[in-house]
């Protein structure tokens, strides 16, 4: 997460641009990271435990059809979001 800030650090603003939403589609145990980057940079990041990211292919797709933006890191390819 330390690499997408300044993303988000334009125009004088130190935080996402409001309205933005992150979203979690890391597959392994990441928790503590997540919630250091969350404590970090003050946002939130969406995920969902009943969520099996490593195998439930059809909601993934459908998780990642309904975003606006992807942005990854890593060997797992996901589908491009419209």
């Amino acid at each position: 997460m330390a690499v997408l800030r300044p993303t988000w650090t334009t125009g004088g603003r130190s935080s996402p641009t409001p309205g933005t939403h992150f979203v979690s589609l890391q597959y392994d145990d990441c928790e503590d990271e997540i919630r250091a980057a969350e404590n970090r940079f003050g946002i939130r990041v969406h995920r969902w435990p009943d969520l099996d990211l490593r195998n439930d292919f059809e909601n993934i797709a459908a998780l990642v059809a309904n975003l606006d933006v992807v942005m990854r890191q890593g060997a797992m390819e996901y589908p491009d979001a419209n």
